[in-house]
């Protein structure tokens, strides 16, 4: 037996005639479905490729700047580790203008022995080499923090974009310097340890007034 499909029609519409005298049931219209809005797509991820650091910044002001730093208190000690060339005597008399006892030390193994004893280091890579294979950096790097904190490390190389931040993160160190800008050296260390004195300072004070701070140290100040 044949099975008859039909359209899916009221009895209105298939038997006309027959419901012509009954009258039609009011529909109800269905109630309108909200669909939530469709999201936005996220943008798209920036490909690791496409960003770029901070620039280094710029150091026309050095040529205008050169104020005299402060006088700081005696026997705040700093650590040359340069080549004996015209370059380390500009460092040793600018460093001596701003009142540090200096030791120009020439060999590494007494450098990384006295390394925890200073409140400023400058070392050349001329002397130490690669940082990442240096025993005096990886010294400097894996003091104890209560000490490594009042030690101002910078590293003077070639390859350095000076007072670059993000440079000497990298490095685990305070400050960056370019030879090419070492006659501005004096003003360069300035800048760096007030910077320094900024960033650690309040912290500095905290730990003091709750007795935490290391006695007898102090941040190298300007």
């Amino acid at each position: 037996m044949t099975e008859r499909k039909t359209d899916s029609k009221t009895a209105f519409e298939l038997f006309p005639e027959l419901m012509s005298g009954i009258k039609r049931p009011e529909t109800k219209a269905r109630p309108k479905t909200k669909v939530p809005p469709i999201a936005s797509p996220a943008p798209a991820p920036i490909p690791p490729e496409k960003i770029s650091p901070p620039q280094a910044p710029d150091l026309g002001w050095l040529q205008k700047d050169e104020r005299r730093g402060k006088r700081i208190s005696a026997g705040a000690t700093a650590l040359l580790l340069m080549p004996d060339n015209q370059y380390r005597s500009m460092a040793v008399e600018m460093i001596a203008a701003m009142n540090y006892e200096i030791w120009t030390i020439k060999s590494l193994p007494q450098a990384v022995s006295r390394a925890a004893q200073c409140q400023i280091i400058i070392v050349d890579t001329e002397i130490i080499g690669s940082p990442a294979q240096s025993p005096l950096h990886q010294k400097i790097i894996n003091l104890p923090m209560a000490v490594r904190r009042y030690i101002y490390y910078a590293i003077i190389g070639p390859e350095f974009h000076t007072l670059y931040d993000l440079e000497a993160l990298a490095l685990s160190a305070n400050l960056v310097i370019n030879r090419r800008d070492l006659s501005s050296l004096k003003t360069i260390i300035t800048k760096g340890l007030r910077g320094n004195e900024g960033l650690f300072g309040p912290l500095i004070q905290s730990q003091r007034q709750h007795d935490t701070a290391p006695i007898g140290k102090n941040l190298p100040l300007a």
